[in-house]
C-alpha cells in the first residue's frame, strides 16, 4: 500500500512517472517491449542525476551544466510551474538525445521546498498520428533502456515491469534503487499484448490509439520524500 500510495503521489501532483513497486493480480500486465536478455553489469544502479545536472543543485548551476552541453538549449528554454505542488521546471529541447529517435525534451524539476533539483524526465515524441514502423521503431528503443536497466543490482522487490497504465501506455521498467531513488521507462502510443487479471490471465491485443507516440525516461532523487508541497496535518 506505502508503495502505491507513493506512485500516485508523484504521478499526480508532481508528473513523476515512477510506478509502484511489484504488480498486483488485480493489473493489467504486457509482455509487449520487454528486454529477453541483458548485459549484467553486477553492480547497484546508481542513481546521481542526468548528464552532470546533479541531484540538489540550483537553476543557475543546472543551467550551466546544459550551456556547457548544449549551447544553444538556454535559449528557447521554458519555465513550468505546478502550481499543485509547488515545483518549477526547466525544460529545454535538444536536437539529439540517445537513443532518440530524433529531438528530445528534457524537464529539470527543483523541488517546492529546497528550490533544488529532485527529477529529471527526457521525453522523445512522434507527433501526428505514426506509422506501425515508426512506433515499432520508438518501442525498440524503449526496449533497449529497459534492458540496461535490468542489469543492474536492486533491492528486493524494488522493480516493477510490464504494468499497463492505460491505452497504448506502459512502463516497462521502475525501479527504487538502494538509495531511495527511482528510475522509469515508460512509452505511450503503441499497440500492446495485454494480459488481463483473474484465475486465468487471456491475452488480449490492443491496436495502438490514435494520435502521437511518445517515450520517457524518468530519474527522482528521492521516492520516499518527495519535495513537494503537501497540506499541513490538522490544516482542515
Amino acid at each position: 500500500m506505502k508503495n502505491g500510495l507513493i506512485s500516485g503521489l508523484l504521478a499526480c501532483a508532481l508528473a513523476w512517472p515512477v510506478a509502484a513497486v511489484g504488480a498486483t493480480g488485480g493489473d493489467e500486465i504486457s509482455q509487449t517491449g520487454q528486454p529477453h536478455s541483458w548485459d549484467v553489469q553486477g553492480a547497484p544502479f546508481e542513481n546521481p542525476g542526468f548528464h552532470g545536472a546533479r541531484w540538489g543543485m540550483t537553476m543557475d548551476e543546472v543551467k550551466a551544466v546544459v550551456a556547457a552541453s548544449w549551447p544553444d538549449a538556454l535559449a528557447t528554454a521554458r519555465l513550468q510551474f505546478d502550481d499543485a505542488a509547488r515545483t518549477t521546471a526547466l525544460a529545454i529541447t535538444v536536437p539529439v538525445l540517445a537513443p532518440g529517435p530524433g529531438p528530445a525534451q528534457i524537464s529539470y524539476v527543483f523541488g517546492a521546498g529546497s528550490k533544488r533539483l529532485v527529477a529529471v524526465h527526457q521525453t522523445w515524441t512522434i507527433p501526428g498520428n505514426p506509422g506501425d514502423v515508426q512506433r515499432a521503431a520508438l518501442l525498440r528503443n524503449a526496449t533497449a533502456l529497459a534492458g540496461e536497466l535490468a542489469g543492474y543490482q536492486w533491492p528486493g522487490f524494488a522493480t516493477t515491469r510490464g504494468r499497463v497504465t492505460a491505452p497504448g501506455e506502459l512502463i516497462l521498467f521502475a525501479g527504487r534503487d538502494f538509495h531511495g531513488g527511482g528510475v522509469e521507462i515508460r512509452v505511450g502510443g503503441v499497440p500492446l499484448d495485454v494480459e488481463l487479471p483473474g484465475a486465468v490471465r487471456k491475452v488480449e491485443h490492443r491496436a495502438a490509439p490514435e494520435g502521437p507516440a511518445h517515450l520517457r525516461k524518468s530519474l527522482v532523487a528521492s521516492i520516499e520524500h518527495p519535495d513537494i508541497y503537501s497540506i499541513p496535518p490538522g490544516a482542515f
